[in-house]
């Protein structure tokens, strides 16, 4: 482990770390596709779940970088452009036709589609690939982020911002207004992708940091969970932090395996396709009968994989002949 924590860790293992969500959220996913497993591998499995607060660090990461570096030239129109088709493209690819299934299995009409192909009934009945409903909005946030972050006390700016996402975990309790429900299940994580714009602007300005003070940071994190949750307060993004500081502190140990860093490398670059096609076959093989859950599930992860290939190649050429 390297005495001191460089930022730029979040660049040159971009690829990596996008793996390792990935992979971590087909590993959560296993219990909620009917997968019995020991309570020791379910916990561990669950730790995956932290895939998408990763992902959502990586986002505002880039998001950082791909602001900063935007020629002045040209305007923020052409920035969302560029930004929403990269997203839009792989997503409309998998969501128009697993939402069409559904439409023909539900008898519902082109309004439903419309509907849940706009990721709307995510906000409203809990549905869908919910990582790209939230996502879209960050998107457009994201020069208001980014003014705020380059400025003089940006970072102070906000972690006040990230301060003030936390309180309604703390307050509204009350989980009988589904749509309230789904907003505060997606703010909860909106932090990370506010903690990746810190990051890229202490990477620009090659801030490090010793590795024996990450460490303990990640101690003190995980101190404070579990004294709040003594009291009954629960703050989700500190327990996230701790397994992820862990893991940025131990990526280039990992990545010197080489059968992981391959494996990590080529699921990060299918890492939005295998989030969409898990939750979509999912979704379609969980309304089966099958004699073995697990079998049923690694099937699923098995095509999905095949699937996000397919899909990557098509996307990429499709990106590649408007932008190139």
């Amino acid at each position: 482990m390297q005495s001191t924590f460089s930022f730029s860790i979040l660049s040159k293992y971009r690829t990596q770390l996008m793996g390792i969500a990935a992979l971590g959220i087909l590993l959560c996913h296993a219990s909620g596709n009917g997968v019995q497993l020991p309570s020791v591998l379910n916990y561990i499995f669950g730790l995956g779940n932290f895939g998408v607060d990763l992902f959502l660090l990586l986002s505002g990461f880039s998001m950082y970088h791909s602001l900063r570096y935007f020629p002045k030239s040209e305007s923020i129109v052409c920035w969302y452009n560029k930004r929403f088709f990269r997203l839009l493209v792989p997503y409309l690819i998998l969501s128009v036709p697993y939402w069409a299934y559904i439409c023909i299995l539900e008898n519902a009409s082109i309004t439903d589609f419309l509907y849940y192909v706009s990721t709307a009934v995510y906000w409203i009945e809990h549905r869908g690939a919910w990582f790209i409903a939230l996502i879209i909005p960050l998107y457009l946030l994201s020069p208001i982020f980014m003014r705020i972050c380059t400025s003089q006390r940006g970072v102070y700016y906000v972690l006040a911002l990230i301060a003030i996402i936390c309180v309604p975990e703390l307050f509204m309790t009350d989980q009988s207004c589904h749509t309230l429900h789904n907003i505060l299940f997606v703010l909860k994580r909106v932090p990370f992708f506010l903690l990746g714009f810190i990051a890229g602007r202490f990477e620009e300005e090659k801030i490090e940091i010793k590795s024996s003070w990450v460490l303990l940071l990640c101690v003190g994190f995980a101190v404070c969970y579990k004294m709040l949750q003594f009291f009954g307060i629960t703050i989700y993004l500190l327990l996230p932090i701790l397994v992820l500081g862990v893991l940025l502190m131990c990526i280039p140990l990992i990545s010197n395996i080489s059968l992981f860093n391959r494996l990590f490398v080529f699921m990060g670059g299918i890492s939005l396709e295998s989030y969409l096609t898990n939750i979509y076959l999912g979704d379609i093989f969980r309304r089966g009968e099958f004699d073995s859950k697990l079998l049923c599930y690694l099937f699923v992860v098995a095509l999905g994989i095949l699937l996000s290939v397919v899909t990557n190649k098509l996307s990429t050429r499709i990106i590649k002949s408007k932008y190139n």
